[in-house]
């Protein structure tokens, strides 16, 4: 005798579109369709909740690979190699007389 409720088909799609790094969010009377770290720009308004989850697979299959994990470890380096190029040519150091 458990109060658990079964998830609603709107939890059901929100968790298929989450692993795929897709946002679904309900407005009141339609669903908002956007990557989960991108651009309001990106974002697809629709009416039917079938219908956001085959944009949100769409999006996920056209995903750009600029928002791939790839784009973290680029900065890193980047980072990285500025701090080694510092190690490389220390600045001069002023004699006191």
């Amino acid at each position: 005798m458990s109060d658990r409720k079964p998830p609603t088909l709107f939890e059901i799609a929100k968790q298929e579109l989450s692993a795929l790094g897709i946002a679904l969010t309900s407005l009141p009377g339609e669903y908002c369709v956007c990557y989960r770290e991108g651009a309001d720009k990106a974002a697809r308004i629709v009416d039917d909740l079938g219908q956001a989850l085959e944009i949100g697979r769409a999006m996920a299959a056209g995903r750009p690979d600029a928002c791939s994990p790839m784009r973290r470890r680029s900065r890193v380096w980047r980072r990285s190699r500025g701090k080694a190029a510092r190690n490389r040519h220390p600045q001069k150091r002023r004699r006191s007389r």
